[in-house]
């Protein structure tokens, strides 16, 4: 049936799998904010050191117009089918965005008297509790020995989004003079607003990709090619490089010789 909503998990609209789904509403639910707070010797009150979001939630609210009393239930099957193991989540009220997420709330037909009543399915974000850009903000970097540097303003409205990094050493390097080192990337240098990571005591040679990635869970790594390379993060480098949206972050970058990396990250909304 034709309807005004849909939702479209891992590229599967809800709508496309059967001609009696009408989708009646799409109800973003408010994220659950907490805040960590300790209390001031001698004084009232508190004070917040830490806001964090704990998760992120939308209900998919849909009527299957079939007067059948077998076939409906079919069709809530399929429909359980299709958002059992969750994934990426996309929804036309919000275009360009989507949420990572799993089914907390499997629709259920309660009732083969009331045929048009209302179902819903709970998708809720757990690992990401936000809505994320589809599209990827991009920003490319080439240092030859010092530092290269460019401004770029964030998309979205809530802070700390996770930046990932490629470098691609140049293409060949020099070949070094009789009894010289051959020339090699020994150490990188990467900022994102306030945080930094550096890595040290490198050898990489020319035509190699170090990356700065993180997996389906979220987990980081940083490797050239398999090899791991978090043993060569320095002792002085955060955790993981962020960017704070809605706001003009400075990325900058740098080798000892040539090199180019790419960082991307996606947008945060509430």
């Amino acid at each position: 049936m034709i309807s005004r909503y849909d939702a479209i998990l891992n590229g599967v609209p809800l709508s496309s799998l059967n001609a009696n789904i009408l989708i009646t509403d799409i109800e973003t639910v408010q994220p659950a904010i907490r805040y960590d707070s300790f209390t001031l010797a001698k004084r009232h009150g508190s004070r917040i050191y830490r806001r964090y979001a704990e998760t992120a939630a939308v209900n998919i609210k849909f009527a299957i117009r079939q007067y059948d009393i077998q076939t409906r239930q079919e069709v809530c099957n399929e429909i359980i089918k299709w958002a059992r193991n969750g994934g990426i989540l996309q929804t036309n009220d919000r275009m360009g965005q989507r949420l990572r997420c799993v089914c907390s709330a499997f629709p259920y037909v309660s009732s083969a008297l009331k045929w048009t009543d209302e179902l819903t399915i709970t998708f809720t974000a757990y690992l990401l509790p936000f809505w994320e850009n589809t599209m990827e903000t991009i920003v490319e970097l080439t240092s030859t020995g010092g530092y290269s540097q460019q401004t770029v303003l964030i998309p979205g409205n809530i802070e700390a989004a996770l930046v990932s990094a490629e470098v691609k050493t140049a293409a060949s390097y020099p070949t070094p003079e009789e009894g010289q080192d051959p020339i090699r990337v020994t150490r990188l240098d990467f900022e994102a607003g306030s945080s930094k990571i550096t890595l040290t005591g490198l050898e990489i040679g020319a035509n190699q990709t170090i990356k700065i990635a993180y997996d389906d869970n979220l987990i980081q790594s940083i490797k050239v090619g398999s090899t791991s390379l978090l043993d060569k993060r320095s002792t002085g480098s955060d955790d993981d490089l962020v960017a704070n949206c809605a706001e003009n972050v400075r990325f900058r970058f740098r080798s000892n010789v040539e090199a180019t990396v790419t960082y991307r990250l996606r947008g945060l909304w509430l």
